[in-house]
């Protein structure tokens, strides 16, 4: 995920789950890129936009 100012969260998945904990503040909203294991883009949106005031 790369949120709006910047900050890129990136995690692999394990047993089908990818769990994302950051303990500082994010920039909402975020972009979100789904990888295969080769690293080719399957899906794109965007997310949190009910967090943007």
């Amino acid at each position: 995920m790369t949120f709006a100012d910047g900050f890129v969260l990136a995690d692999s998945v394990d047993s089908g789950i990818v769990l994302f904990f950051e303990p500082r503040t994010m920039a909402f909203p975020a972009e979100v890129e789904i990888l295969d294991a080769e690293g080719s883009v399957l899906a794109v949106y965007r997310a949190f936009d009910e967090f943007v005031s």
